[in-house]
């Protein structure tokens, strides 16, 4: 007589083998997924940032540093911040005025991925 199927103890060791097999496959999925959501944040900071160092460059000579701010909606969970400052020829930061100023704009997600842009403008005409 033939027996048909799997024993008992054959079964179990599959599904042993299956399930050590499928725990870093999980794992590699969930990983996979956060540095999706990071690489979003990151991409969306980075399109504010563009569009605030714009606004930013309008300005002119003229621009001032900003306190940190909140976006607006749909953006409510990003906000930035800019900094303006006097530095010399070299762009090295300098203590009183000259005719260059370095500005930065850092956009900051609430998961704490953030970007910052840099620039500098001039008071020649």
């Amino acid at each position: 007589m033939k027996n048909k199927g799997f024993t008992f103890i054959e079964l179990i060791m599959v599904i042993l083998i299956v399930g050590i097999a499928v725990v870093p496959l999980i794992q590699m999925f969930t990983t996979s997924l956060k540095g999706s959501a990071d690489t979003e944040a990151t991409s969306i900071a980075l399109e504010l940032a563009q569009d605030k160092m714009e606004e930013t460059k309008q300005l002119g000579f003229a621009a001032t540093s900003s306190p940190s701010v909140t976006f607006a909606s749909p953006f409510t969970a990003y906000s930035y911040q800019v900094t303006v400052g006097y530095v010399d020829q070299n762009f090295n930061n300098s203590g009183s005025p000259t005719e260059y100023k370095k500005v930065e704009v850092k956009v900051t997600h609430t998961s704490g991925t953030s970007t910052t842009l840099t620039t500098v403008v001039s008071n020649h005409s």
